[in-house]
């Protein structure tokens, strides 16, 4: 561990499943690029274009996932336990975080500890990258998990993942100090009909009704 991680992993938070011998990994930036009004029609120039939409990342891994022990912690995950690891994740929608070749080393924390002046400072990277196989690439979400039993794997499974980033959701602001009101399974209240109010009658009417002893 003196390096960092010898295998993939996949961890939300205290939970993690290796995955033991990684085969192939895929990454695909998809967009869908803008119309562009095309001719000398200055009509046509004068048109609004369609926006182009958000890049659609997709990671797409297949692994081999065998029994792991943990001497250090005395624990130990077998190949089902990890397959039903992921299936929660995928059913929670959990956040979760792959950890890539060579991930929370003991030297890489040395480094990270050393003065500004003598670590290295790669170029900034555009912020939909969202990395490689040899980084810690976090916010991600199970989509897909297929998987397959063969003669030849045994009681392990071939996993086929497919790791999408984490949508946010905005919130709806709402109004200070209003309450909310569960109105399911209740018939709303009628209005409360108020009395009808008192008949008076005009004075200068009345003065002359009492005259003519009415």
């Amino acid at each position: 561990m003196l390096l960092g991680r010898k295998t993939i992993a996949l961890k939300s938070g205290k939970e993690e499943v290796e995955l033991n011998v990684v085969s192939d990994i895929n990454h695909s930036y998809s967009k869908e690029l803008p119309k562009k009004a095309t001719g000398n029609d200055p009509k046509k120039k004068s048109e609004k274009t369609d926006q182009a939409g958000d890049i659609e990342r997709v990671i797409t891994l297949q692994a081999t996932i065998s029994s792991t022990t943990d001497i250090l912690a005395l624990t130990s995950m077998s190949p089902k336990e990890k397959l039903n690891q992921l299936v929660t994740w995928q059913n929670k929608g959990s956040t979760i975080a792959m950890l890539g070749y060579g991930t929370g080393g003991f030297l890489s924390k040395i480094l990270e500890m050393l003065p500004e002046s003598f670590q290295y400072r790669p170029a900034p990277l555009d912020e939909k990258f969202l990395g490689t196989a040899f980084d810690e690439i976090s916010n991600l979400q199970i989509k897909d998990i297929t998987f397959q039993e063969t003669m030849e794997t045994g009681k392990d499974f071939v996993v086929n993942l497919t790791l999408v980033p984490q949508v946010k959701v905005p919130e709806v602001p709402t109004v200070p100090g209003a309450k909310k009101v569960n109105t399911q399974g209740k018939t709303p209240a009628k209005p409360e009909k108020k009395p009808d109010p008192p008949v008076t009658t005009n004075p200068v009417r009345k003065s002359i009704l009492k005259s003519f002893g009415g």
